[in-house]
């Protein structure tokens, strides 16, 4: 038998406690990333920023084009 994806708490949980949770748990992560990243060498951050930038200008042109 497979878990359910929701479970309920025996304690009434509050939307703002539950933010807080969702909000610690994402800065913590991006703050993993950061760290990942600032292992790497700084050519291979750049070459992936640059590689993204030019995939967001591309999808923007693409998005207004009619």
């Amino acid at each position: 038998m497979t878990e359910p994806t929701t479970r309920k708490t025996s304690y009434p949980v509050r939307s703002h406690q539950v933010a807080a949770r969702s909000w610690e748990g994402h800065e913590a992560e991006r703050r993993s990333a950061l760290r990942r990243d600032a292992q790497r060498e700084m050519s291979v951050n750049l070459s992936e920023g640059i590689a993204l930038s030019r995939f967001l200008a591309e999808f923007a042109g693409s998005a207004r084009r009619q």
